[in-house]
């Protein structure tokens, strides 16, 4: 299946700056290092920092990202109100928004020759510069499996139900910018392999009580990244591991004659914290707000009722 995402209207309209980066003009200093004609100072005064202009923000040029998915499923039903399923599914993005810095730009001119607007072959002149807005640059692939089982029972004390559904994470591979190769990241920070809910219910005559257990798998910081160029850990840093996390929700509800449903629950039963993070959401605070909730255990009363 084949789908795209247009660019936000901040990505196409946000305003455009021209600003100072201190960077390297590397074509420049290739130039003068490999003329042998040139002499230590001339190397030097070409090869230094130097302010380039450099112009930031959105880009009203800019194309969808599009991306190709594909799925296979199996169902089957062996006993009467058991049913397995697996999915497999796979997806891949291309052009996703992101920008470059100044000199990742000028290090690889040749890639990029549109992003670098040179006035008689100079960066130094009052007219050019370098674009670092926004532009189609990098890509994403992930394929996972999902696998789920549900089964209800009757008994001479009501109705149980079983409902487990697991997702394991074969591979999220992406880039850090257009410049690194596709990295696997299933596992570390934030993108934990395996995640599961199971959810077990009772229900009798008036009585509706759940239990859900959500479980999120270990994964791994790479505390100090990526070395450039590689999917290797940098040099001098190092992997830590991140704990996994189980909370357990109960809820009970009783429903009245009149239609009225009364239901009392708690969440965070057992109060887990979520695992502590260094890199998680860039740092503080220490963990990651969209996996794990820090609200700990809680109560709830909620009245509903049908006309």
């Amino acid at each position: 299946m084949r789908s795209f995402r247009a660019p936000s209207l901040g990505n196409l309209y946000l305003g455009q700056s021209f600003g100072v980066i201190r960077a390297v003009d590397t074509t420049f200093c290739n130039q003068v290092t490999n003329n042998p004609d040139s002499t230590q100072e001339e190397i030097d005064a070409a090869c230094r920092t130097r302010e380039i202009r450099s112009l930031s923000g959105g880009n009203p040029e800019l194309d969808p990202e599009t991306s190709t998915s594909w799925s296979a499923g199996l169902a089957v039903e062996p006993l009467d109100r058991l049913v397995l399923k697996a999915d497999y599914w796979n997806i891949e993005v291309e052009g996703k928004v992101g920008s470059l810095s100044v000199q990742e730009i000028l290090n690889n001119e040749e890639r990029f020759p549109n992003l670098v607007n040179r006035v008689n072959g100079q960066l130094t002149a009052q007219d050019a510069f370098v674009r670092s807005n926004l532009q189609n640059l990098t890509v994403e692939e992930g394929s996972g499996v999902d696998v789920s089982v549900l089964y209800n029972f009757d008994t001479g004390i009501g109705r149980f139900g079983i409902d487990l559904r697991t997702h394991y994470l074969l591979e999220y591979l992406r880039q850090t910018s257009a410049l690194q190769p596709l990295c696997d990241d299933a596992g570390t920070t934030s993108e934990p392999e395996w995640r599961a809910n199971l959810q077990l219910r009772w229900q009798t005559g008036r009585w509706d009580s759940s239990a859900l257990v959500r479980y999120v798998g270990e994964t791994e910081d790479l505390v100090g990244g990526r070395e450039g160029g590689t999917c290797t850990i940098a040099e001098g840093g190092r992997v830590r591991s991140v704990d996994g996390y189980t909370q357990v929700d109960l809820q009970t509800s009783y429903v009245f004659d009149a239609g009225t449903r009364l239901t009392l629950g708690i969440r965070n039963v057992f109060e887990e914290e979520p695992p502590f993070s260094e890199i998680a959401a860039g740092g503080w605070p220490w963990f990651d707000q969209a996996l794990y909730d820090i609200t700990g255990r809680s109560f709830y009363l909620r009245a509903d009722h049908r006309f």
